[in-house]
């Protein structure tokens, strides 16, 4: 195609979880740190602080799973 960079694209990807359950309040504003990392390409996600950083201009997507009990 026309106008397309040769340049090539960095892999920047990050899986990261929680091993334990985790108390969350609704209007909490600390980092919540994820105990084990299983891929980290790019090192964009620092996990002694738990904060990515996006060293390269992009898209990123951040997919969350959480689990929610209302009875406690």
């Amino acid at each position: 195609m026309t106008g397309r960079s040769k340049e090539t694209v960095p892999v920047v990807a990050f899986i990261a979880h929680l091993q334990k359950m985790l108390s969350v309040d609704s209007n909490r504003t600390d980092t919540i740190v994820f105990e084990g990392t299983q891929i980290n390409e790019g090192n964009g996600y620092n996990p002694s602080t738990g904060i990515f950083t996006a060293f390269h201009r992009g898209t990123y997507k951040f997919t969350l799973t959480l689990m929610a009990q209302m009875d406690s």
